[in-house]
């Protein structure tokens, strides 16, 4: 099913279409991702920020979709420490 057949089931987990300003969104993608294109969490982060809710987002340059969570990959050891600093009780 495309976008346009089921535009109702699509918009209620688009996460663009479902922002709670209230959550704090902290967006961590890789530049090289191929499956979903970066942008889209900036984008995200952009759109919360603007309905007043607290957004921040962290590119990791040169990580692909999987690439920035597979320990001992260039970046993982940055994206614990930023869940770790942004998640602590």
């Amino acid at each position: 099913s495309s976008p346009a057949q089921m535009a109702s089931r699509y918009k209620d987990v688009d996460p663009i279409q479902n922002i709670d300003p209230t959550i704090p969104v902290v967006a961590i993608h890789g530049t090289a991702d191929s499956t979903v294109p970066w942008q889209l969490s900036q984008r995200y982060v952009q759109t919360v920020q603007q309905a007043g809710g607290q957004a921040e987002f962290y590119p990791m340059y040169g990580d692909s979709h999987g690439s920035l969570i597979t320990p001992g990959s260039t970046h993982y050891t940055d994206v614990l420490d930023l869940i770790t600093n942004h998640f602590q009780s």
